[in-house]
C-alpha cells in the first residue's frame, strides 16, 4: 500500500498541463516571432516546436494540440 501511494504522488507531481505548457512554450515564443506567422502555425510545426522544449511521446502531442489552438487564435 505505500509504494501505491508513492506511485499516485510521484504521477500526480510529474503531470503536465498541456495548457499550461503550451501558454508557456507560446509566451516564450512571441518575443521571436510575429503573432501572425505563429496565427498559420501548422500541428507539425507546433510539434516541431514543442519537442524542441524537451517534451517528448503522448505529452508533446497534446501539448502540440494545445498551443496549436492557441495559436489559431491569434
Amino acid at each position: 500500500m505505500k509504494y501505491i501511494k508513492l506511485f499516485e504522488a510521484f504521477v500526480n507531481e510529474s503531470a503536465i498541463d498541456p495548457e499550461q505548457e503550451a501558454q508557456d512554450i507560446l509566451d516564450d515564443i512571441l518575443s521571436e516571432r510575429d503573432p501572425e506567422e505563429l496565427a498559420t502555425m501548422s500541428m507539425e510545426d507546433a510539434l516541431e516546436t514543442v519537442e524542441a522544449y524537451g517534451h517528448t511521446g503522448q505529452d508533446a502531442k497534446n501539448i502540440a494540440a494545445a498551443l496549436h489552438a492557441i495559436a489559431e487564435g491569434l
